[in-house]
């Protein structure tokens, strides 16, 4: 009796084994493998080691000992603490793509930025959907108005920083694909959009410091302190985007812990009109390959920035700290530090420009 339930038992842990394989095999949520012409330029770069990529600066993805379990997280997105999440729908206007001119910005919460230069429109990491690859976990927050890729403007140019879920979200691409002329990714990320049915002609593939130019916009893909993977880790490239046109300087910074990399860039470019740096999903666990409130007004600073939105907040719960404390402590630490940036506070759907900014701190009228 009891070899027969060890048999059954391992039957069945065999069996759901795999069901899972067999999933990550076929489903394409897990995206593609790339191809001989990624292949040749992913061994070339000064980023591949010759099985994965790594950062340039020694990077960690656990730091501390306070790593939490599955079984922690799990509780924690079941009974989820108070103040953690928002308890009504977050304050947000309705978009219309008509209202979208030369030097305007959108936010849509999160990292998905849409802007236009020199008529382009350009909109980064847009994710619509879930951060997850199924339908635990990852949920968006509510919005009073939900922004919709119905609402975007035709003749896109879409920027990928990494392959990770909550920067690319294959329902979304697959919707948004419609009104997409250009994609700008980093190695190895073609071979996901491939899969999700996108032509290769719109692919625009880059290694680190390679540029690549749309309607006179350049736009150069550089170092992040960060990782990859939507099942295989670090088998795709991650980084930042310098977007230089004659009317803006942007940058981009995607996912990134605090690094060298940040006064490297500076020293490259100069300075920015605007940085778009994350600010959120942090955690003393993981904290070198995310920025605390306090690291990302540095480097604000640090690339000389005369505007600073946070991103990479106000969307999902992808961490354990309330959804409000990324902006209580990047405000203060910008006071305490005295930064000559101006940081934009835009409700989700809100249209600005660099000469009208939005500094309403709506978030604190929300519990």
């Amino acid at each position: 009796m009891i070899l027969k339930s060890i048999f059954w038992f391992f039957a069945t842990i065999l069996f759901l084994g795999a069901l899972v394989l067999c999933f990550v095999k076929f489903h394409p949520v897990f995206g593609g493998v790339p191809d001989e012409i990624s292949m040749a330029k992913i061994r070339a770069s000064k980023a591949y080691n010759g099985k994965t990529f790594e950062n340039a600066q020694p990077t960690v993805l656990a730091t501390s000992d306070e790593m939490p379990s599955m079984l922690s997280w799990l509780y924690d997105m079941i009974f989820t603490p108070k103040g953690k999440n928002p308890s009504c729908a977050l304050p947000s206007v309705k978009f219309e793509p008509s209202a979208l001119k030369n030097g305007d910005f959108v936010w849509f919460g999160y990292s998905s930025v849409l802007f236009r230069i020199n008529d382009l429109n350009i909109i980064t990491d847009p994710v619509f959907y879930r951060a997850s690859p199924i339908f635990v976990g990852g949920a968006p927050f509510k919005y009073e108005i939900t922004p919709r890729i119905s609402d975007l403007p035709d003749k896109l140019c879409v920027v990928i920083s990494h392959d990770h879920y909550d920067h690319l979200d294959m329902r979304a691409i697959r919707e948004i694909d419609a009104k997409a002329e250009r994609y700008i990714v980093p190695l190895g990320v073609r071979a996901h959009l491939l899969r999700w049915g996108v032509s290769d002609e719109k692919i625009t593939e880059l290694d680190l410091e390679e540029s690549a130019s749309v309607n006179g916009v350049s736009f150069t893909l550089e170092r992040a302190r960060h990782f990859s993977g939507r099942f295989h880790r670090n088998t795709t490239l991650w980084g930042s985007y310098a977007i230089i046109a004659d009317e803006a300087r942007i940058f981009y910074g995607g996912d990134s812990g605090d690094g060298e990399h940040f006064a490297q860039i500076a020293q490259k470019y100069g300075h920015f009109d605007i940085a778009m740096l994350e600010n959120g999903a942090y955690n003393r666990a993981w904290a070198q390959i995310h920025s605390m409130p306090e690291q990302s007004a540095k480097n604000a600073s640090v690339l000389g920035a005369r505007v600073l939105l946070p991103i990479h907040w106000a969307k999902f719960d992808l961490a354990y700290h309330k959804w409000s404390e990324p902006m209580e402590r990047l405000v203060r630490a910008s006071k305490e530090a005295g930064a000559k940036y101006t940081i934009a506070t835009p409700l989700v759907g809100e249209v600005f420009n660099l000469s009208n900014l939005p500094q309403n701190r709506w978030w604190e009228g929300v519990k």
